[in-house]
């Protein structure tokens, strides 16, 4: 309780639109993301958190849950001092915009940048923000959510904007999921990627404010101290002592991740949760091979497969499972050829993957190691940037605000020991007290219908126990008269059956 009352689910952007099947929300199968569902975004519209929003609000009946767009933001670059002033042209949504910059006073050069920048953003629908220092540079915001698409002729050091490789290169923004029926929202993957949707499978409370981090594969991304800011927070590194379970890459890994910023969570009022990690499987054709598969240091026994995909795919999965126990990794069958065989850790731990087996023979995905995700929670917005390294990349989270929630604190969180402390207190305990008046709402919405029905149920009781007794029971009144007057019908009959058999009686006595 105390959570921000328009507190959601959160998704990152992606380079990638949804596909039919990549989202199911609460059992509903979530459509494409079209192109023509936005017409704001220059490029890749159907990967736009615009798009993504409208396929999912389409269905908002069925599922309970809204979509609504999040502020879509470019993070910028570190800078650094030049000798000479420099001239270039940076083009941003198709618009050409004209920059020129010292080199020595970075801080004049950030405000050239965004006076340039924000004399077009009626044009280009992004505005500029001076982050006021040098590693955090210039970043871009587009508050409708739309694309931002970006190259530059000048260096990132030079105009602290987002580096783009040296090419045209596209920031996608993200949406939050909210639910109308106060329920949980499932997120989970169907027949497509899930990962094109910027969401985490699970299932979320809607009174938590909460974005997941992506996952996969990875050589090494630890995090340094000052690569992640949360809240305005720094998050230290990782530490390789804070995960026990992963066999290699242990600082790089979500668990030492949500370790670090744990450590922090009394300051940035955020908390991070381990998910499982869920490594997808590969397609498989089908072929004789045999060999061995090592996971977590721990290698099979000999695995044969064939030209029965289906036979091979059980193969690989008994192989594994046997020894899970040791490293802490299930195998599941996906049941069918496209998917191949699914790598599953429960504590979120590092997947080390390795075969000489061919992919397509044992359904599995390709030699490496497996980062899994983690999720940030929190009860109010989560705003992520990056520190004085720039490397945020290696924390899987993008630059944005997440959540949904405004404000708001968790109850077990208060401290009024500062007057700012008693102000989020007393907005905690509102945004509370509104909690539960919405959830007595619910209830006594509930309770009217179901005294309603208990109503018109005894009502229904009475009419048919009524009818039941007009067809059942005797009328009592109507019964003794019909007796009467049967009795007086039968003492009649006995009297004139009597007088009739007096009168042969009568004659003979007369004939005497």
């Amino acid at each position: 309780l105390g959570a921000g009352l328009d507190a959601g689910v959160s998704a990152q952007g992606t380079d990638n639109a949804l596909a039919q099947g990549d989202l199911v929300i609460n059992g509903v199968v979530i459509g494409a993301s079209l192109s023509s569902y936005d017409t704001a975004s220059t490029t890749n519209a159907s990967s736009s958190a615009i798009a993504k929003v409208e396929a999912i609000n389409q269905l908002s009946d069925e599922t309970g849950v809204v979509a609504e767009v999040n502020l879509n933001q470019a993070g910028g670059s570190q800078m650094a001092t030049s000798a000479a002033a420099t001239s270039g042209t940076i083009s941003i949504n198709d618009v050409a915009i004209n920059i020129t910059v010292g080199g020595d006073d970075l801080a004049a050069d950030r405000a050239s940048v965004v006076a340039s920048i924000n004399a077009f953003t009626d044009q280009t629908g992004v505005r500029a923000i001076d982050t006021g220092t040098n590693e955090g540079g210039v970043v871009l915001e587009a508050a409708d959510g739309r694309n931002i698409e970006l190259s530059s002729t000048l260096s990132t050091a030079a105009t602290g904007l987002a580096d783009t490789g040296g090419a045209t290169d596209v920031f996608e923004g993200g949406f939050t999921l909210r639910s109308t029926t106060g329920g949980p929202i499932e997120l989970q993957e169907g027949t497509g990627d899930l990962k094109n949707s910027g969401l985490v499978e699970g299932s979320y409370d809607p009174g938590l404010a909460t974005v997941g981090s992506t996952s996969g594969a990875t050589t090494s991304q630890a995090l340094a101290n000052g690569d992640l800011v949360i809240n305005d927070v720094v998050v230290g590194a990782t530490l390789t002592t804070s995960d026990t379970a992963s066999s290699t890459l242990k600082d790089a890994s979500a668990i030492a991740k949500a370790a670090a910023i744990n450590a922090v969570s009394a300051d940035t009022e955020v908390r991070a949760v381990v998910n499982e990690n869920v490594v997808d499987g590969a397609t498989m054709t089908g072929g004789a091979d045999s060999g061995t598969i090592t996971i977590n240091g721990v290698s099979t026994a000999s695995i044969i497969t064939s030209a029965d995909t289906t036979a091979s795919r059980q193969e690989v999965v008994d192989a594994i499972n046997a020894i899970s126990g040791q490293t802490g990794v299930t195998a599941v069958d996906s049941g069918n050829d496209d998917d191949g065989v699914m790598l599953v850790a429960e504590d979120g731990r590092n997947i080390d993957l390795s075969t000489t087996m061919a992919s397509t023979n044992t359904g599995l995905i390709a030699n490496n190691v497996y980062i899994g995700s983690y999720s940030l929670e929190s009860a109010s917005e989560i705003t992520v940037t990056a520190g004085t390294n720039g490397n945020l990349a290696a924390s899987g989270l993008k630059v944005g605000v997440y959540g949904g929630a405004e404000s708001g604190q968790f109850l077990s969180e208060v401290n009024i020991s500062t007057v700012e402390g008693a102000e989020d207190a007393l907005e905690a305990v509102d945004n509370a007290l509104e909690t539960i008046n919405s959830a007595r709402g619910d209830l006594g919405a509930v309770q009217n219908r179901l005294s309603s029905t208990i109503t018109n149920l005894e009502v229904t009781h009475e009419n048919l126990s009524a009818a039941k007794s007009r067809i059942a029971d005797a009328d009592f009144a109507s019964e003794t008269a019909s007796l009467s007057r049967a009795q007086v019908l039968q003492q009649a009959g006995m009297s004139m059956l009597s007088q009739a058999n007096s009168q042969p009686q009568n004659v003979l006595s007369l004939l005497q």
